[in-house]
């Protein structure tokens, strides 16, 4: 059994349309809230955690650029992407072609992030309910026109948001079309944060007695300003080692983070199979909330909120690693590296849809 409650919650600023937040229940108590901007989820509740998530209580903050992408559906290109020219392979009879990106979300910089200005997270989308034997949510349909931050090909995209019935589940989907080949990663990037609410008492705001573990043997250097090189190192004997679990007050200040202020980091998965789920990440907090992140993707970004402190918004104040982001993907700024790490880039084609998966599974 389990239930879809759907609200207006604002208006969208330039479409001026309603802006409503679809809420999912199920019969144990579980629930998660996903908006039509952005399919953004806002909240995830467990019935012993209470809130597992961070997110702004004034929904506008979406629509800023220095939004720090608080549960957004990000694409068309997830991650850190150099702005210099890259090309675009032929396929189907296309020509080979070479674009590059715009900046964002500072007009001097030499990168765009997660998506750019055009991205996907402050969208409105059309909504959908859907319920099967084993679980409800929301399919959300959006339409990318040609060169939206430059990439090529009108794309469809389908993001289906769902919970399980019977479980303490979380599912997310996509999948795309294109008219022209053009590259796709998409991500959420949902901020976590399992420390259990308290009456009358503020959650712990910090993530860092929480313990992660990281199935991966190989990390992705970084440039200076955080895109990755396309080359990738072992992990061994250093603090991105996360193959035990990690407590993250024990390395959080290694120096070998200090550039980034933390994690900020993509790690290739050990053991990755195109098409099928497999282990990203787990979490736990201290009080035994446990999350589990599955995916089919090659590559998960893991982000410790090192900025958060920096945003504000009216009455509302965040704390630097106050949540934590896992987000599956390939691997960012494969564009400029696609001939070395093959099987971490990707490149829609025509003719083709092309999907991908997240789930995750909380517990108790």
């Amino acid at each position: 059994m389990g239930a879809i409650e759907s609200r207006v919650i604002g208006e969208h600023p330039s479409l001026k349309k309603p802006i409503y937040a679809h809420r999912l229940k199920n019969s144990l108590g579980f629930s998660a809230t996903v908006l039509d901007v952005g399919a953004t989820i806002t909240s995830i509740y467990h019935p012993m955690a209470g809130e597992c998530t961070v997110f702004p209580r004034d929904v506008s903050a979406i629509f800023r650029d220095d939004f720090p992408y608080f549960g957004s559906t990000i694409g068309r290109m997830a991650g850190r992407v150099d702005i210099q020219p890259f090309t675009i392979p032929g396929t189907h009879g296309e020509l080979e072609s070479t674009i590059a990106v715009d900046p964002f979300p500072d007009p001097s910089s030499s990168l765009a992030l997660h998506g750019g200005k055009e991205g996907f997270h402050n969208k409105l989308f059309k909504a959908k309910e859907f319920e099967t034997e084993h679980a409800l949510g929301i399919i959300h349909d959006y339409y990318s026109p040609e060169k939206k931050d430059s990439y090529p090909g009108n794309v469809t995209i389908k993001v289906i948001t769902g919970i399980s019935k019977t479980a303490h589940t979380v599912f997310i989907r996509y999948i795309v079309d294109t008219d022209k080949t053009t590259p796709i990663s998409i991500t959420n990037h949902t901020y976590f944060n399992l420390n259990p609410e308290q009456e009358d008492v503020q959650k712990n705001n910090t993530i860092l007695e929480h313990k992660v573990h990281i199935p991966a043997s190989h990390v992705f250097l970084l440039h200076k300003n955080g895109v990755p090189t396309g080359k990738v190192y072992r992990v061994d004997n250093t603090a991105f080692d996360l193959r035990t679990d990690r407590m993250l007050n024990e390395v959080i200040s290694n120096p070998l983070l200090k550039d980034r202020g933390g994690y900020d980091h993509p790690y290739l998965l050990d053991k990755w199979t195109p098409g099928k789920l497999g282990l990203a990440a787990q979490v736990a907090s201290l009080a035994g909330i446990a999350l589990e992140v599955y995916t089919d993707y090659p590559v998960v970004v893991f982000y410790t909120g090192n900025t958060l402190d920096k945003f504000r918004v009216a009455n509302q104040n965040f704390g630097r690693y106050e949540g934590l982001c896992i987000e599956c993907q390939m691997a960012p700024n494969f564009v400029h590296y696609q001939n070395n790490n093959n099987f971490t880039s990707n490149f829609v084609i025509p003719q083709q849809k092309w999907s991908s998966a997240i789930e995750y599974r909380f517990s108790p």
